[in-house]
C-alpha cells in the first residue's frame, strides 16, 4: 500500500517512451581515425563499421590513396615543367621507384647517375635536369 508500482500494459494499451528500459550494456565507443593515415591503414576495413558501411569506407579509402598519389605526380610533372622538361618523364622515373618529387630530391649522386642511365634521357634534358636539382638543393 505505500509503494508505488508502475500499472502493467494491458494487451490494447499504448505502451509509451516512459515503459521502455534504457539498454544494459552500450555498444563499444568507435575511435576516432587519425588525421594522417598510411595507404594501408586506409584500406583496412573498420572492424566496428556495419557490413553495408565497409564497402563505403573501402571506395573512401581508395579514392584517399588515388588523390594522394595524383597530388604527388602533379608535384613532379610540376617541377619538372618549371625547369623546360617534359612532365613525360615522370612516367620513365616511376618506372625505376621514383613516384613523388621528394624522392627525386633526395636522390643522392650514384643514385641520380642511375637512373639518368636507366630512363635514357636526352643530354640537353639530363643538363636541365641536374641544373634543376642542383638548385633545388641548397645544403650541396
Amino acid at each position: 500500500m505505500g509503494s508505488l508500482r508502475a500499472a502493467q500494459p494491458k494487451a490494447g494499451d499504448d505502451v509509451g517512451p516512459s515503459l521502455m528500459k534504457a539498454p544494459q550494456e552500450l555498444p563499444p565507443l568507435r575511435e576516432k581515425p587519425p588525421l594522417h593515415r598510411s595507404v594501408e591503414e586506409a584500406q583496412r576495413p573498420d572492424p566496428y563499421a556495419p557490413d553495408d558501411d565497409q564497402e563505403l569506407i573501402a571506395k573512401r579509402a581508395r579514392s584517399d590513396a588515388r588523390a594522394q598519389q595524383s597530388a604527388c605526380w602533379e608535384d613532379l610533372i610540376s617541377f619538372l615543367e618549371l625547369n623546360k622538361l617534359p612532365g613525360a618523364y615522370a612516367l620513365a622515373f616511376s618506372a625505376y621507384g621514383i613516384e613523388d618529387l621528394s624522392s627525386l630530391l633526395l636522390l643522392d649522386d650514384t643514385g641520380l647517375r642511375k637512373l639518368l642511365e636507366q630512363c635514357n634521357i636526352d643530354a640537353m634534358d639530363e643538363i636541365l635536369l641536374l641544373e634543376a636539382l642542383r638548385n633545388s638543393r641548397p645544403w650541396k
